[in-house]
């Protein structure tokens, strides 16, 4: 993962906004470009898979998977998920 540089603070709705955002997250702030490969996809399916077992076993909720997220403020609940 590499960061780009820049002083300029970037919000989760700058990251939505943004055409090629699906390839790039937030660290602190500043864009890091995600290096995905096969070998990664393997490991974040099967952690998503044994998260997911987990809270099925236990009726505690769901897992989503890496392409989406939820952002819960203190006022709001908001979950983005491409498509």
């Amino acid at each position: 993962m590499s960061i780009a540089s820049g002083s300029v603070r970037l919000t989760p709705d700058d990251l939505l906004s943004m055409p090629d955002g699906e390839r790039f997250e937030l660290v602190p702030g500043q864009l890091a470009e995600l290096n995905l490969s096969g070998l990664s996809s393997l490991i974040a399916a099967e952690i998503n898979r044994r998260q997911g077992n987990f809270a099925h076993n236990r009726g505690a909720g769901f897992v989503l998977q890496s392409d989406c997220f939820a952002r819960f403020l203190r006022s709001r609940r908001r979950s983005v998920c491409p498509g």
